[in-house]
């Protein structure tokens, strides 16, 4: 049975792919700061889902990293769906602070410590959910969009990394646009009429996907690497 590992799995696109792999029959093993939450994706499918309370801002987060992946019993896909941000139109530091040390700090924390695994057990694939804000970025969300085009970069660099270093490591870095999660709202809440927009185009064909139709995207970029 194949293992992946979702850190930021209770809620938005982190949730919805742990309910799709569950669905095609992996291991699944789930991490975020909610016990309440992973303990419920553990009761949906028990047996086949392993639990691990992980913040990611927190030195010791690689640690619980590998008591998930012991309780796992390995680890084939590693997926980093966790981050944080804000509106911050009158630019306050302690809000690009604090998105920077999840979005940064907490992600490189993170991602380094599935590339030494990986690195050390011969293969891997490691993705990650950053966002389109990193190519342009977000005039209200400065911090955010910022620590999103370090992501890009970084998976980038990690990726040359590996090649030249000869590791059997894939990677994937997927950049969603508006997806319709209580983190998209709460970003856009600023911007009535566009949430109203994101809230109504769900019933059509639009640029704004459900966390279920944008797995569909996940699956198509991962598929040919796992």
């Amino acid at each position: 049975m194949k293992k992946i590992i979702i850190i930021g799995a209770t809620s938005g696109i982190g949730l919805e792919v742990a309910r799709c792999y569950l669905k095609d029959g992996w291991q699944v093993g789930v991490a975020g700061r909610r016990e309440e939450e992973l303990e419920k994706i553990r009761l949906s499918a028990p047996g086949q889902v392993c639990t691990q309370t992980i913040d990611v801002t927190r030195e010791d987060a690689p640690f619980s990293l590998e008591q998930l992946i012991t309780k796992m019993g390995g680890m084939d896909v590693f997926l980093l769906s966790s981050g944080i941000g804000k509106q911050n139109l009158s630019l306050q530091p302690d809000i690009e602070l604090q998105t920077a040390a999840t979005n940064v700090s907490g992600f490189i924390r993170m991602v380094n410590a599935a590339y030494h695994y990986f690195e050390q057990h011969g293969k891997g694939h490691i993705a990650v959910i950053s966002s389109i804000a990193g190519t342009k970025g977000l005039g209200s969300a400065p911090a955010y969009s910022a620590t999103k085009r370090f992501q890009n970069t970084y998976i980038d660099a990690l990726d040359q990394l590996a090649h030249m270093k000869k590791l059997n490591i894939s990677f994937t870095d997927i950049r969603p646009g508006f997806v319709a999660t209580p983190f998209s709202l709460a970003i856009m809440s600023g911007f009535s009429q566009l949430r109203i927009w994101m809230l109504s185009s769900l019933e059509a064909t639009s640029p704004i996907f459900t966390p279920s139709v944008f797995m569909l995207g996940i699956r198509l970029s991962m598929a040919f690497e796992i």
